[in-house]
Order: C-alpha cells, then sequence, then structure tokens
C-alpha cells in the first residue's frame, strides 16, 4: 500500500515541478525583448492557464525592468482576474513607460464597481500626460464609463489634433452637435478643419463634412476660408471633396467658389453644385439652380 502511494506522490511532485519549470521558461520569454510575438502569446497564454497559481509569476512581470514585460504582465493580472487588479492598474497608470501606460488605461475600460473607483483618479490624472497617446487611452476609457459626461467636450480643448478629432467623431456620430455650447462649438469646427487641412483634403469622412456643413454659417464661413485660401492644386482636392460628400446642404457653399481664379476649381463647383440638386431643367441636363456650359463652367444663376 506504501509504495503505490508514494509513486503516485512523487508523480504528482514531478508533475507540479514541470508546471513550475514551465511557467519559468515563460516569465523568461516575456522578459526578453527578442522574443518573437507568437512566442510571446504562448507564453501568456501558458501563466494564464495557470490561473490565479500563475500570480507569483504575474508579479514577478510587474516588477520587470522591460516595459514590454510589464505591459504583458497587465495583459495576465487582468485576464486572471487578481484580487488586487484595482491597485496593479493603478500603478501601471502611473509607469514610466508612456505605452504601459497606455495599455493600463485601456485595461482599465472594462472595470466596474469598486474597481472601477479604485482606478478612477488615476485614470483622470493621466489627462495631464505630456504624451497625446496616454491622454487619448485615459479620454476613450472615462467615456466608456460614462458616455453622457463632460469628458468629451474636455477632450475637443485638447492641444493634441488626433486627441480633438476623435472628440469631435464622438460628437457627430452621436448627433450632439446641436447641443453644443458656443466655446464648444468653435472648438468642435477648429478640430474638424484642422484635421481636413492635415489630411490634404483626401480621405475625409463623410461625417466630418457632414457635420461642419450642420453647424451652421460660422462653419460654412470657416470650411470655404480653409479650401480658399489653399494652394490651386489643394484648392481643386478641396472642392472635390467637399462637393462629392456634402449634398444638397452644401449646394450654396459651392457657389462661393464660382468666382475662383482657377478654372478647374470653378469648374468643378459647378458640377458639384449641378449632382447635388439633380433637378434637371429644359436647358441642360444640371440643375434647376445654375446653368453649366460645355466645359463645366456656370454661366447663369436661374
Amino acid at each position: 500500500m506504501f509504495v503505490p502511494f508514494l509513486l503516485v506522490a512523487l508523480a504528482a511532485m514531478a508533475t507540479a515541478g514541470e508546471a513550475r519549470s514551465a511557467l519559468d521558461t515563460a516569465v523568461a520569454k516575456l522578459n526578453n525583448w527578442n522574443t518573437p510575438s507568437k512566442d510571446r502569446q504562448a507564453a501568456i497564454g501558458t501563466i494564464r492557464g495557470a490561473g490565479h497559481a500563475g500570480m507569483r509569476h504575474v508579479r514577478v512581470l510587474l516588477a520587470s525592468k522591460a516595459w514590454i514585460a510589464r505591459r504583458d504582465g497587465l495583459t495576465l493580472a487582468s485576464q486572471i482576474a487578481s484580487s488586487d487588479l484595482g491597485r496593479t492598474l493603478v500603478a501601471g497608470l502611473a509607469d514610466k513607460n508612456w505605452a504601459v501606460r497606455v495599455h493600463a488605461a485601456s485595461l482599465a475600460t472594462a472595470l466596474s464597481g469598486s474597481k472601477r473607483r479604485e482606478v478612477e483618479p488615476a485614470l483622470k490624472a493621466l489627462l495631464e500626460d505630456k504624451f497625446s497617446a496616454a491622454r487619448l487611452a485615459a479620454y476613450k476609457a472615462l467615456v466608456a464609463w460614462d458616455p453622457h459626461g463632460d469628458h468629451i467636450s474636455a477632450a475637443l480643448s485638447d492641444p493634441d489634433a488626433e486627441v480633438s478629432y476623435w472628440a469631435a467623431q464622438k460628437y457627430m456620430r452621436r448627433g450632439r452637435a446641436a447641443k453644443l455650447t458656443p466655446e464648444a462649438k468653435g472648438k468642435l469646427i477648429d478640430s474638424i478643419i484642422a484635421k481636413l487641412r492635415s489630411g490634404r483634403w483626401q480621405q475625409i469622412e463623410n461625417l466630418a463634412i457632414a457635420t461642419l456643413l450642420t453647424l451652421g454659417p460660422e462653419a460654412h464661413d470657416a470650411l470655404y476660408e480653409a479650401a480658399a485660401n489653399e494652394p490651386h492644386d489643394l484648392r481643386r482636392q478641396a472642392v472635390s471633396t467637399i462637393g462629392s460628400k456634402a449634398g444638397k446642404a452644401g449646394v450654396d457653399l459651392m457657389f462661393r467658389f464660382f468666382d475662383d481664379p482657377d478654372q478647374t476649381v470653378r469648374a468643378r463647383s459647378a458640377h458639384s453644385a449641378g449632382s447635388s440638386t439633380r433637378r434637371p431643367c429644359r436647358t441642360c441636363s444640371g440643375c434647376s439652380t445654375i446653368t453649366i456650359t460645355a466645359c463645366g463652367t456656370p454661366c447663369s444663376r436661374r
């Protein structure tokens, strides 16, 4: 009786030893900068598979000198759902490496209850981070927690164009433009215009142009001024972009380009205005608002 029991015990010890060895190997791989991505994922899976028994190894990763290992440690702490996850993420949000701070903020998005309250002060402090990616990650988490709060308005004022345009997109997609204060409305317009110009008027969402056209004369003026002050080649692209995305609401804006010194700009604005209304008249195949000559240049308004 004693010998079989001893054999079982020895087998169990050997199995446990192999498991510890596998976990140690996984930690070593995650601590190594040169570990390929596929092997890193496999190592993470090994530690995650150990469940709470692997938390000792997770803590080793969180204390690593390699930021990539600390990042993976945060991922594992979140996946294993450790009891001290809130405290772990707070430490991650204050990490010396911006990529770790960004990752901690993205993981915080899924928190709820007491853990959310524990992390919230550190997440709000991240809004003052010198790295725009960290600020953006913090805004995303806070908006996910409270979609109707004031964080989107605050993000509109961020000095980084990517952060402010992210906030602008949130407003546009939620149809909140009508609820903007005059100050926030001005910031929204500035953010969209800056994005249009930085993208050289290409690959712009339909929503950006459409939103500007719903914000009234102030936005129309800003859109026209931004496009009209570009060099002729970008002005042509701007008119084409606005015309193709504006729809009927942009016809009046197209009229402003009829006196442009560049013939191509005049032709494109006339074509866009004619295509936007699509009401055939007896004298041309354009629209009932203007008459267009064969070359596409407007010759009269009816």
